[in-house]
């Protein structure tokens, strides 16, 4: 990273907040209420994707009809309870609150939808650690991609990709770096893998070598 980073963008789910628990309950209530079996196991490996793809993965079904009826049914369910389950990671509110001291910009590009993902992160106290929230369905504009979402980011906000930084857990993450010719970290504790030669960190305190870089 030969430039001084000032902004970093940040994944949520698997990389800022353990939101498993929380989503794969969503899934069960809606399999169960419309009495469908999952087609593959509810797992963590599940997070990360839109809600539709997801949810016709483990329904099989391929009716957007159904599928968009499941998915209001998955939202009804999870953003009046199912998103308040969600729990950050060990060391994230104490190195969100080292990066603001050290005057860093920083930033959410996810694909959890607008209001789930702002109900999270009042509830957990960190409406003033974000500059900026980018979900695939911010208001006013529609995402095709993360990598979409992040180049819309960088532009709106005139964020130099010399000095801005991707951190998330999974290679959509990595890609959606590389797209946007951002540098990018990796964390081991998310919901993905990465290629032996990505930067990654073990704990989230590790970030704070960003400071003195």
């Amino acid at each position: 990273m030969p430039k001084k980073i000032k902004n970093i963008i940040f994944d949520l789910d698997g990389t800022l907040i353990d939101s498993a628990p929380s989503i794969l309950s969503g899934f069960k209530h809606v399999l169960n209420i419309n009495g469908l079996e999952p087609l593959i196991p509810l797992t963590s490996s599940l997070i990360g994707p839109p809600l539709i793809t997801t949810l016709g993965m483990v329904s099989g079904i391929d009716n957007k009809k159904k599928l968009q009826q499941m998915a209001e049914q998955f939202m009804s369910f999870y953003d009046i309870q199912g998103c308040f389950i969600s729990q950050p990671y060990t060391a994230v509110d104490d190195g969100l609150n080292h990066l603001l001291d050290n005057g860093f910009k920083m930033h959410i590009a996810t694909n959890k939808r607008l209001i789930p993902t702002k109900n999270i992160l009042s509830h957990l106290g960190w409406d003033a650690f974000f500059y900026s929230v980018y979900t695939l369905d911010k208001a006013g504009e529609s995402f095709q991609s993360k990598s979409d979402m992040i180049a819309h980011q960088l532009k709106d906000l005139d964020l130099s990709k010399d000095h801005t930084i991707y951190v998330g857990d999974r290679t959509e993450d990595l890609q959606a770096a590389q797209n946007n010719q951002l540098n990018f970290i990796g964390v081991s504790w998310g919901y993905g893998d990465f290629p032996k030669d990505v930067t990654f960190i073990e704990t989230f305190d590790q970030l704070g070598f960003l400071v003195t870089s």
